[in-house]
């Protein structure tokens, strides 16, 4: 893990930028930012050392953080992550964000020095019920992250 996802993980805040439409039923899609916000909230981040000591493959970090409307804006959600250590090149994440109308799985393969990681689309609750598409990941400046939800067609 590089100390760009590193510090990413550990400050997994996310702030939605917009939730007006669903990955599911026909809808469009959103877009939601993991970042710091204004008021100093930050996620809670913990690693756990599965095997030999330091970083390696089946360690993992826990992350939760809440979403936002917007950055630094209003709380509006939660988030929930798991990155499993695969290689020292790579995590398999497994993330639930939480909105006013349902909640959102993803999961995928996040390699550390990709500008830009696509996780699948598993379903969801609510709005969100049978969700199926992608959630492409890109770094922004700053060391904050955009994920942009799109549903299939």
């Amino acid at each position: 893990m590089t100390k760009a996802y590193a510090f990413l993980a550990s400050i997994a805040v996310v702030a939605a930028l917009a939730t007006a439409g669903t990955a599911a039923n026909g809808r469009t899609g959103f877009e939601i930012v993991m970042g710091k916000t204004r008021s100093g909230e930050k996620a809670i981040q913990t690693y756990i050392d599965t095997g030999k000591k330091s970083y390696s493959a089946g360690d993992y970090f826990l992350t939760t953080g809440p979403a936002l409307d917007k950055v630094g804006g209003k709380r509006i959600g939660g988030v929930a992550g798991v990155w499993t250590i695969v290689s020292q090149a790579a995590d398999n994440a497994s993330v639930i964000i939480h909105l006013p109308d349902g909640t959102v799985y993803m999961d995928g393969l996040m390699r550390h020095t990709a500008k830009q990681n696509v996780l699948q689309l598993r379903g969801g609750t609510g709005a969100y019920k049978g969700a199926r598409g992608t959630a492409t990941w890109r770094t922004l400046p700053g060391d904050e992250i955009a994920i942009r939800i799109a549903p299939s067609n």
